[in-house]
């Protein structure tokens, strides 16, 4: 299940598969960061986040330093896509 979801400057969309009760893959197939700053938090985050996602296989996960916007939208988007999947 996918979410897209706008945060500060920038907007993400999260695609969470989930088997069961866990998360098996969490992916962002849009990383829309409107300024350059937003671009570079970004392509420095994502990849922390997905994979912090997938090891804890939870909601709960720590934020990146330095990337608060990215870090709120990737949990913002990544609970909307969740519910929409009723889990």
């Amino acid at each position: 299940m996918a979410s897209l979801w706008a945060y500060g400057r920038t907007s993400f969309q999260v695609s969470v598969m989930v088997q069961g009760a866990k998360i098996v893959n969490v992916a962002v197939p849009e990383n829309g960061a409107f300024a350059r700053p937003s671009q570079r938090a970004n392509s420095h985050a994502v990849p922390i986040l997905e994979k912090e996602a997938l090891a804890t296989r939870s909601l709960n996960f720590n934020a990146v330093p330095g990337a608060t916007f990215t870090s709120g939208a990737f949990a913002e988007s990544r609970v909307s896509a969740l519910q929409k999947a009723g889990k």
